[in-house]
């Protein structure tokens, strides 16, 4: 190396030959690093077994590098190094905007990347004031090196308390410094209360966390070969240090919005990402930065915006708003302050008022945050119902001054509605006005759904061996909550099956989920939900139920079959109604049609929808429909129709609530053109008394006669169906039992026979079991004999008169 001096004395050679060696070193001491953040527990996970216990103290304020960055800065393992802030211009450096960091080498990770935990990410980006994730990673000076000593005051104050919990507050700080963490003047340190002070966290089981700000801290000094300017930190430890708990203070806290998977296999830096899960579930994404989108401009200039930041979330119960909403405000760095308006109401207004004024006034302690307004459009009624305009006056008040006090830290409002027919059918119009933005939530369809599932399987650390679509196809209309209880009830069947139980924790891990796992849950849900009008499902009728019908089976098949295929080509789906008379067999062969389609079933009788109520019958409507278009792939089966749409002006009802009701349904009939997956079919005795509007084109114009077994082979169609699960004895032969039928028999009548068969030949065992004593067989065996008793003592169901009468009407059509 050669050094030209010419304007310098040679007297300088030597210390001129020394220092440039030294700044040379020194530059290629720097590196750049990228910052990635990630749970405490994942941060754990990668720090080798042989030093775990040694740094449990410095979590929050160490970094994971590779052993090719650690031996480019110069450095050892587990020493400290200083973070800076990358400027765009050379300026000389400043040491106040220095972070020190205490470095741990582990393998499997890229150069450029370094490690932190969430908190000491939150921490690292307030000190240096960093606008990316990029920061310049410097070995420190000989002058500048040093080893934490132990502080002997510290002062710390709480973050935004969501509870009464200044009575535990001295146990969880006493339990969390039993031993020793590094602190720092302004960094923000976690308790974790299960983890530190578990006997808290039964007191409350919402509390899980608590947030601490240092707000002084103070130790031996470190001497003059620290650099002047330099911030370190101290050890504060229960037995050694001071500690005083100043008051209250308000701050953000650090972004919590992924979480950590365990999972299956080992965790290195380079599957890292594979590990993470964000909080917000998949399927949703596109409502969570619908919503960002809207509140995040404010959060990061709200002086700038001089509006008040109201946003209403909208959709049925259990879609996931309240996920939603959590998730924005922990990508934000929000506190959440929930208020359930059931809470609010306390049967006066008066009451409500001072709810409110309270509420609010414990909102202004507890900024920065989002204010998660659930059940709003229970907030302005009263308990009849009725709305109340004192009380939107009061919330529309409280808001006014909310917004008018709050200059500091940003206050977000975000309020949830449940009705599905969109909010402003259930919110008062002044209310509705006040939000800024209104985001609606659909019913998630069959590709969300499988999202769903696999972020729900991954959350429980749960594989499949089963076709996720198969799965999602058969819970059309399933909500996020409904599939999170179907993955709650298929890992409970795989516990029982395989007799584990669930506090193993080395078996919970890793389960792997059957088919018949999910199947059962399936059937548990659809069992639960069974009588509920918003509980469609796939009914378990095949042809081989039906017997007979077979011009009807081809023609409702075909009709069908050709709207879901070749929709985007024909025109738009006309109802199918289907008359004849009782017993024929009507909404079995609806329900066959919806298994054979594989389409959900949502059977409604007419007079289930009428209410005493104004309105609420229309309502019910509605709501009927709504469903349906939640569960496409989807039938309605109206039965008894002609119970619910009358002749208009024939009804004699004085309030007009059935002209009203048709009105309506006529509505909801024109409306189905907009989906090529909803299918409505009517049953109706009377097909007269039902109103003609119903019957034009573009609604029930498709007429189909069920009537009854006329011929020896329907009838003896129908008889197969009927005694496929019958043990019959090898001298029974159906054509024989057929031929003593009388004609024209409906199903109900052929029914009718051969359970009154199957009791005959009950009764004739259970004699035979009492007088001879003989062992119990395994089944009852039907006999010829039982056949044509249960024939002597039938009566057909319908007559010449009504079969001439469906006649007449099927000759009209």
């Amino acid at each position: 190396m050669t050094i030209l001096l010419p304007r310098y004395p040679s007297s300088l050679f030597r210390v001129l030959s020394s220092f440039y060696p030294a700044q040379q070193r020194r530059v290629k001491a720097k590196l750049k690093l990228e910052l990635w953040s990630v749970p405490e527990d994942a941060f754990m996970c990668l720090i080798p077994m042989s030093i775990k216990l040694s740094v449990q103290g410095n979590v929050d304020s160490s970094i994971l590098v590779s052993i090719s960055t650690v031996q480019a800065l110069g450095v050892s393992s587990c020493s400290w190094l200083k973070l800076k802030k990358i400027s765009e211009e050379f300026i000389l450096s400043n040491s106040s905007q220095s972070y020190l960091v205490h470095v741990i080498a582990v393998p499997e990770i890229e150069d450029s990347v370094a490690i932190v935990t969430n908190l000491l990410h939150y921490n690292i980006t307030q000190a240096l004031l960093l606008v990316n994730d990029v920061v310049e990673a410097e070995k420190l000076d000989e002058l500048e090196y040093f080893v934490p000593n132990i502080a002997t005051l510290a002062r710390v104050s709480l973050l935004q308390p969501s509870y009464d919990i200044n009575t535990v507050l001295d146990t969880v700080l006493s339990c969390y410094f039993e031993h020793p963490h590094y602190l720092r003047i302004g960094d923000i340190f976690c308790v974790d209360v299960i983890k530190y002070a578990s006997s808290v966290s039964y007191l409350n089981s919402k509390l899980k966390k608590l947030y601490f700000k240092v707000l002084d801290i103070e130790g031996p000094c470190y001497g003059d070969a620290v650099r002047q300017g330099l911030t370190h930190g101290y050890y504060v430890v229960k037995a050694l240090t001071t500690l005083f708990q100043c008051t209250n203070q308000q701050g953000y806290v650090p972004r919590r919005d992924v979480t950590f998977i365990t999972g299956e296999g080992n965790l290195t830096g380079n599957n890292l990402k594979s590990h993470l899960l964000s909080t917000c579930p998949s399927g949703l994404d596109a409502y969570r930065d619908e919503l960002l989108t809207c509140v995040q401009p404010y959060v990061r200039n709200m002086n700038k915006f001089h509006v008040k930041p109201l946003f209403l979330v909208c959709g049925p119960q259990g879609v996931g708003k309240s996920a939603v909403i959590r998730n924005v405000a922990e990508r934000l760095s929000l506190n959440v302050f929930d208020v359930d308006s059931f809470e609010v109401q306390g049967g006066s207004a008066s009451y409500a008022e001072g709810r409110l004024k309270c509420i609010f006034t414990k909102v202004r302690e507890f900024a920065p945050c989002v204010i998660l307004l659930r059940n709003l459009e229970v907030l302005c009624r009263l308990e009849d119902g009725t709305e109340n305009c004192r009380i939107i006056n009061a919330f529309i008040n409280e808001v006014e001054n909310l917004f008018q006090e709050m200059k500091t830290f940003p206050v977000v409002l975000i309020a949830t509605c449940n009705d599905i027919n969109k909010c402003t059918f259930a919110i008062s119009p002044a209310l509705v006005r006040v939000f800024l933005h209104v985001v609606y939530m659909q019913s998630p369809d069959e590709l969300q759904r499988i999202s769903m599932l696999q972020w729900l399987l991954k959350k429980c650390s749960a594989n499949i061996s089963t076709d996720l679509s198969r799965v999602a196809a058969e819970t059309s209309g399933f909500l996020y909550a409904d599939l999170s209880a179907l993955v709650f009830h298929a890992i409970r069947n795989n516990f029982k099956r395989l007799k584990v139980t669930c506090h193993d924790e080395q078996n919970s891990i890793g389960v792997t989920l059957s088919k018949a796992d999910f199947e059962g849950a399936l059937n548990t849900m659809h069992e639960a939900y069974s009588e509920a009008i918003d509980a469609p499902k796939i009914p378990k009728v095949s042809w081989e139920d039906v017997g007979g019908l077979s011009d009807l089976k081809e023609e409702i098949m075909r009709t069908v079959i050709c709207c879901m295929v070749m929709m985007p080509l024909c025109f738009s789906f006309s109802g199918i109604l289907l008359y004849g008379p009782p017993g024929t067999g009507k909404t079995l062969l609806a329900k066959a049609v919806a298994t054979e389609c594989s389409l959900n079933f949502l059977s409604v009788k007419g007079p289930e929808l009428l209410n005493m109520y104004v309105g609420q019958s229309e309502e019910n409507v509605r709501e009927v429909f709504n469903r349906a278009r939640a569960a496409v792939p989807c039938i309605i089966f109206f039965d008894e129709l002609d119970s619910l749409a009358p002749n208009r002006g024939r009804s004699g009802d004085s309030g007009g609530v059935m002209d009203r009701v048709i009105s309506q349904l006529l509505a909801e009939l024109d409306g189905l053109q907009k989906s090529s997956q909803l299918f409505v079919i009517g049953a109706t005795n009377r097909p007269d008394l039902i109103d003609p509007a119903l019957l034009r084109p573009g609604r029930f114009d498709k007429l189909l006669y069920v009537g009854v077994a006329e011929d020896k082979e329907s009838q003896l169609s129908i008889m197969k169906a009927l005694t496929r699960r019958f043990q019959l004895r090898s001298d029974v032969n159906l054509e024989d039992v057929v031929s003593l039928l009388p004609a024209k028999l409906t199903g109900a009548d052929l029914y009718s026979v051969c359970s009154h068969a199957w009791l005959i030949a009950l009764r004739t065992l259970i004699n035979k079991l009492t007088h001879d004593g003989s062992s119990v067989p395994s089944a009852v065996e039907v006999g010829v004999e039982d056949f044509r008793e249960a024939i002597i003592n039938l009566t057909p169901s319908v007559s010449k008169e009504d079969l001439a009468y469906f006649q007449g009407i099927g000759d009209r059509h």
